[in-house]
């Protein structure tokens, strides 16, 4: 209990409860949106694809 003090001094515990949910959903559609992004770029764009992934690796 005293753990979750600390966490409950920082913000309340009803936004805490309510910030995961959210931020998950919002998380999985971002992720989702750039996957499909990426891979329509690659699709479209063989070339363009392979070299800004390449960029990005480096």
């Amino acid at each position: 209990m005293g753990h979750f003090g600390g966490m409950h001094r920082q913000h309340p515990f009803s936004v805490a409860k309510e910030s995961p949910p959210p931020l998950r959903s919002f998380n999985v559609r971002g992720f989702h949106l750039h996957f499909t992004f990426v891979n329509r770029n690659q699709t479209s764009h063989s070339t363009s694809g392979s070299s800004i992934h390449r960029h990005q690796k480096t």
